[in-house]
């Protein structure tokens, strides 16, 4: 629903209006919250892999959120990305 939220050229103005609910005004999800998916995906502790991670999502859906932060080298691309 979210991506089709994006597609006004795929649906009529109505479904794009209701589905852009599902990306907008999505309350965000606490940080244990967070801690605890992470480690059962990846058995590691956000410190583990992360420098540095901030607490405030940039973004928030009904799928996921974004927030900003920085790997550890051992985890970063072979081309260097780290943010």
């Amino acid at each position: 629903g979210q991506w089709m939220s994006m597609r006004p050229d795929m649906l009529p103005p109505d479904v794009i209006s209701a589905l852009s609910r599902l990306r907008d005004d999505v309350p965000q999800h606490s940080m244990a919250h967070n801690r605890a998916i992470f480690r059962s995906t990846f058995g590691l502790e956000l410190e583990e892999v992360f420098e540095w991670f901030e607490v405030n999502p940039i973004a928030s859906g009904t799928v996921a959120q974004v927030h900003r932060a920085a790997l550890r080298p051992a985890f970063s691309h072979s081309a260097g990305e780290r943010e």
